[in-house]
């Protein structure tokens, strides 16, 4: 029942981060009625860095599914259709095929951060964009998860990557069990948290220049949400 149950959590990963990651609105140069930023970087590449993420993420979980598919049909770690995405030799198949607990930690973590950039999503609206953007008749979002923090999109984000960090790297994950980093596929996996950790640090950034823009556009009703909601990711917190 576990395996079978893991494999669940392997797709709702997979299917929650995919749409979680896709702009529920698109941005479009020339559009006279939005003022699009493009300040740093990451700005300009958001939008690929997003769908190259995506692949990669949606690739090692459908790996990890047919991993864990194959051994359950086979019970083997012998079959050479195993080997082809589970090369280590001292796979374990029972290993591979248990729910541990921190394995239902970050698959829980994943789904909960999706769930808040939904809800994100659901909330802003069409004012919902993956790159800085204001639009003539932007309006200021102070309800929902934007009444506990200024950037909980953010905050869902950094929960989702966390929790797909776990889920791979804990005991019966893909890369754990099957030893993927030691393969010539581990440059992926290095390239894809050289990635996260690089997102991390420009949300971070982002959310400063995203409070400077909303400030001057606001200016009395930003100056009273900020007081209303000090926090920018964790309430009380951060």
């Amino acid at each position: 029942m576990g395996s079978y149950l893991k494999i669940l959590f392997l797709a709702g990963g997979a299917i929650s981060y995919y749409i979680s990651f896709t702009p529920p609105n698109m941005t479009r140069n020339g559009n006279v009625s939005m003022e699009v930023h493009k300040h740093t970087f990451f700005d300009k590449v958001v939008l690929n860095l997003s769908i190259f993420t995506k692949m990669m993420v949606t690739l090692s979980f459908l790996c990890e599914i047919l991993v864990d598919a194959i051994a359950i049909i086979h019970q083997s770690m012998d079959s050479w259709s195993v080997k082809i995405v589970c090369p280590s030799e001292t796979a374990n198949l029972n290993f591979l095929l248990h729910l541990f607990p921190e394995f239902q930690v970050g698959a829980i973590l994943m789904l909960a951060g999706a769930a808040l950039r939904l809800w994100c999503f659901k909330v802003m609206g069409r004012n919902f964009t993956f790159q800085v953007a204001i639009k003539t008749d932007h309006y200021l979002v102070m309800h929902g998860p934007y009444s506990y923090c200024r950037h909980p999109s953010y905050s869902g984000g950094f929960i989702q990557i966390m929790g797909l960090i776990i889920m791979h790297f804990s005991r019966g994950g893909w890369n754990r069990e099957c030893g993927i980093m030691l393969t010539k596929a581990g440059w992926a996996i290095t390239l894809y948290l050289g990635l996260a950790i690089y997102s991390f640090w420009s949300w971070i950034k982002r959310a400063e220049y995203e409070d400077s823009i909303l400030q001057q556009k606001f200016a009395g009703d930003w100056k009273n949400y900020r007081h209303n909601v000090p926090y920018k990711f964790v309430p009380r917190l951060w």
